[in-house]
């Protein structure tokens, strides 16, 4: 990916979801620390643009916009408009102020599954008790 071709996926994302992306946007879609994540987007965008690991997950998210292909061999057709609006949610929900970060899922406290589904949690436990 060159640096032209990174300048110009920021925009197309910002179009698809409604908003301009800025560079400290697109640093976070990166996984790029804040405080040196920004300049080195501008960095990449006036220059070579990244390789490696983050041209790779911008591949990926660069499907959230509908002028990049996606290849029919891994997702058909009538799935591909699907697939585009969940990567744009995935888009505004890491970019959201308390938004999860590709590496800081919070999965939350160890027994939220069992106050969510007591029925499914009790169920589980009698079948798997061991005799006293």
């Amino acid at each position: 990916m060159t640096g032209a071709e990174l300048k110009q996926l920021r925009e197309d994302l910002g179009e698809a979801i409604g908003r301009p992306l800025s560079v400290g946007d697109m640093a976070k879609l990166c996984g790029l620390p804040p405080e040196t994540g920004p300049a080195t987007i501008v960095k990449w965008e006036a220059g070579a643009g990244p390789n490696g690991p983050v041209a790779a997950l911008l591949s990926l998210i660069a499907v959230g916009c509908d002028r990049y292909p996606l290849g029919e061999e891994i997702i058909s057709a009538g799935d591909a408009e699907l697939f585009r609006a969940m990567m744009r949610a995935g888009i505004i929900r890491r970019l959201s102020p308390t938004g999860a970060g590709f590496h800081s899922r919070d999965p939350g406290p160890p027994d939220s599954f069992k106050q969510r589904r007591p029925h499914l949690t009790a169920r589980k436990i009698r079948t798997h008790q061991r005799p006293a």
